[in-house]
């Protein structure tokens, strides 16, 4: 794919990406969204969210014309040596200043916040971010960026907490797994989902799924869907003038009159008057 360097790539024109294994990279989108596939899940990467991909991780994506994608490719031993100098004493940092350690990330859609997510903006607004070298003067900044980025995991993983019942990697990879369900139903929300296509995703059982996702998220996988897919009817409702019979079959439900009496239980509006009021 590329040589062990430092890149930084970001574009608006239609391309696609093979199932090569990748560098440690970092994905964002403006102006729409791009679907990610990799061996377990599948990832729908849009304005409102980020991911983060292993190195070594393999992945197809497609992109549509006009969607702006800001990625940044990390060289393999940059993770850990942040990681080292982070968490380390100086002590055992100047015996052995080298030591390579190994980073995995949580592969899982993350929403945009003041971490992260203002690097990626300030990339987005560089000159021409081409292909960086070693030396020059993105190569600090984008240390910081990753720094924050382990920041993060910090943060995924404390989610472990909520499933008290095992040891610690146990819980991170349940963790995980749910991580990987709940990242797939934001790729095919749209689509006639069952608990059985989420639990197997997971590779859980149908009812030990459920328990736990809902451990984790706040709400059964079924409440958590249906909440997605009114969060992207209103989204729908105000970037388009799509009818709206067409939006609601658009973001999976099956019945238009059903979907005006759900929108307006949990909305407080019919969605043709949510719509009229953001006119």
């Amino acid at each position: 794919m590329m040589n062990d360097q430092l890149w930084i790539v970001r574009g608006n024109r239609q391309h696609h990406c093979g199932p090569d294994a990748g560098f440690l990279s970092i994905k964002t989108m403006f102006n729409g969204g791009v679907l990610y596939e990799t061996p377990e899940s599948r990832y729908w990467v849009d304005d409102k969210h980020y991911l983060i991909l292993n190195h070594g991780q393999a992945y197809t994506m497609q992109k549509a014309e006009g969607v702006l994608s800001v990625c940044v490719f990390f060289p393999t031993e940059w993770a850990g040596d942040i990681l080292r100098a982070s968490i380390e004493p100086d002590d055992a940092l100047l015996d052995d200043p080298f030591r390579q350690q190994e980073v995995l990330f949580f592969e899982t859609l993350q929403a945009h916040g003041d971490t992260v997510s203002r690097y990626m903006a300030t990339i987005k607004n560089m000159p021409n971010p081409s292909p960086a070298q070693s030396g020059i003067p993105y190569e600090e900044f984008l240390r910081n960026l990753l720094l924050a980025m382990l920041q993060t995991q910090r943060d995924i993983a404390q989610e472990a907490e909520k499933l008290p019942d095992a040891r610690l990697s146990t819980r991170l990879e349940l963790l995980r797994r749910l991580y990987i369900a709940r990242d797939y139903l934001h790729a095919s929300y749209q689509h006639n989902l069952t608990i059985d296509v989420l639990a197997s995703v997971a590779k859980l059982s149908p009812y030990h799924f459920i328990r736990k996702f809902k451990a984790v998220f706040g709400v059964t996988p079924h409440t958590y869907l249906r909440q997605l897919r009114l969060e992207k009817a209103q989204d729908l409702l105000l970037a388009s003038q799509q009818p709206i019979t067409d939006i609601c079959y658009a973001v999976g439900f099956q019945s238009p009159g059903s979907f005006s009496t759900l929108f307006h239980n949990h909305i407080g509006v019919s969605p043709r008057e949510f719509r009229k009021q953001a006119s």
